[in-house]
């Protein structure tokens, strides 16, 4: 006959590495990038659309920030799913 607390202490700890697992493959996505609508050196005009891409959809607990020297833009810009745009 085997031991019962030596059975629930294999299942806690498999399913401690399952759990483990689940919760890195969550943090381990795809790395974001942004891209955006125009060149650092060129002007840009008062008409002008500011567009920044993701190269991915945000997850769940990521966010973004748009900033001008050191002011927040952010509530400024228009989010589409991975796309960001100031009109």
């Amino acid at each position: 006959m085997k031991n019962p607390a030596k059975i629930l202490i294999i299942l806690m700890l498999a399913m401690f590495f399952i759990w483990q697992k689940d919760s890195f493959a969550q943090t381990t996505g795809a790395e974001l990038s942004a891209n955006v609508n125009f060149k650092a050196e060129e002007k840009i005009s008062p008409e002008s659309a500011l567009e920044i891409t993701l190269s991915r959809n945000l997850n769940v607990s990521e966010k973004i920030a748009v900033t001008f020297d050191k002011t927040d833009v952010t509530g400024l810009f228009k989010q589409t799913e991975n796309r960001f745009v100031y009109y």
